[in-house]
């Protein structure tokens, strides 16, 4: 976040503190091709990550992009679920309308 002052507002920061852990992290795999050269690793998006949400990842990524092996978007999602104590603004509406129906 530190590279980050500049560019972002207190509030844009403080959403980003918010979802900087695993439970809001995409989905990674390595490639089928265990001999693929160089090694890929496959990403999906979290199926129920807002619109917001996904923006600040794209610009968290621009700022501290990966390091190692490429990275491949899947047209898949990661079944990883809402954590408990997900901010509204990070999950999309129709996920939060599902989740209180549960």
């Amino acid at each position: 976040l530190e590279k980050c002052q500049d560019h972002w507002s207190a509030r844009t920061k403080k959403r980003a503190e918010e979802i900087l852990t695993k439970d809001y992290q995409s989905s990674e795999s390595s490639g089928d091709d265990e001999y693929q050269d160089p090694p890929t690793f496959t990403i999906r998006r979290l199926y129920w990550e807002s619109e917001a949400m996904r923006k600040l990842k794209d610009s968290l990524d621009g700022v501290c992009p990966q390091r190692g092996a490429p990275r491949v978007l899947s047209d898949k999602f990661s079944s990883r679920t809402v954590p408990e104590s997900a901010p509204a603004w990070a999950v999309q509406k129709t996920k939060q309308e599902e989740l209180v129906h549960e």
